[in-house]
């Protein structure tokens, strides 16, 4: 069995980290192990999340190029896929610019 879990990590202050961890059984025992951790961003605000055609998928809101810390505008898609060296990010496909309506 392979799980998938989702840790956020926050030193203080206004910024947190979030992380995409895969814990699963090496073959050679029964033993659970980090299979492969993945950093999703910095103030990134997850939006959904699935597991399709053997890849982890996050929808998220991160920050646009010209963007303040606060406010981020860009919805994004990231991906992941496992292998024997742990999680291999796929290339982020920026999606939309968030609406006024999308903030309020």
């Amino acid at each position: 069995m392979i799980v998938a879990a989702i840790l956020m990590e926050s030193a203080g202050g206004s910024g947190n980290r979030g992380y995409v961890v895969i814990v699963g059984r090496r073959k050679h025992d029964s033993e659970s192990v980090n299979l492969g951790t993945a950093l999703i961003g910095e103030r990134v605000q997850l939006q959904n999340g699935r597991i399709a055609d053997g890849k982890i998928v996050f929808e998220v809101i991160q920050q646009g190029v010209n963007d303040a810390a606060c406010c981020p505008s860009q919805k994004a898609r990231q991906s992941w896929k496992l292998d024997e060296n742990g999680l291999i990010e796929e290339e982020i496909q920026m999606t939309v610019i968030l609406s006024l309506a999308e903030y309020c």
